[in-house]
């Protein structure tokens, strides 16, 4: 029944052998028999190739990219009634919800808020957040917010001045002060 489902798919490019095969394993070892929760089974395993950890069940059939001169959109494949298919995932015994405890058997599926994940790269997710976090609020660094900071920083940026701060210096005492920084700007920004 789930490669009928998915047959449209395969067929349209948007889903490979792998994808069906992880689909079929995860419906019948949970016993789903929903056609929408089999297909975003195979979407969700078939994000990990483009490299997304989830899908966005509700927005998906939009976001499809199919490199096939035959196939133009993929607005013409039979996708599901986002709304419904929501529904559907949330009630479906192949997913649980991230507060829900895992218990002794492993659900395949964790629906967060809008994102449609295969468990384990949930939990990876979570994993890296978490750790990201810890590092965020903790204290120290290389070296601690000194004079002696200043002394190497200011030939490299001058000295501090409050009423004009340099960016620049400013992310340079924090990377070495803190635990965690991260860094953003657009070309040219000083970055580097």
């Amino acid at each position: 029944a789930y490669t009928a489902t998915l047959g449209p798919f395969v067929d349209a490019g948007v889903l490979g052998a792998a994808e069906v095969y992880v689909a079929g394993t995860i419906a019948r070892a949970t016993g789903e028999s929903d056609p929408d929760v089999t297909l975003a089974v195979a979407l969700a395993a078939r994000a990990l190739r483009f490299g997304h950890v989830c899908i966005l069940p509700a927005d998906v059939a939009g976001l499809i990219v199919v490199d096939d001169a035959q196939l133009t959109t993929t607005d013409m494949l039979p996708w599901p009634d986002p709304e419904r298919w929501v529904a559907r995932l949330a009630a479906s015994p192949a997913v649980r919800a991230p507060v829900d405890p895992a218990g002794d058997v492993t659900v395949p599926l964790v629906f967060d808020g809008t994102r449609l994940y295969l468990d384990r790269y949930w939990c990876f997710e979570e994993r890296v957040a978490n750790d990201l976090l810890d590092r965020a609020a903790a204290t120290g660094g290389i070296v601690d917010p000194a004079a002696s900071l200043d002394a190497i920083l200011a030939p490299l940026f001058g000295p501090d001045d409050p009423a004009s701060p340099d960016r620049q210096r400013r992310a340079a005492t924090l990377a070495l002060t803190r635990r965690l920084t991260v860094i953003a700007g657009g070309p040219g920004t000083g970055k580097t």
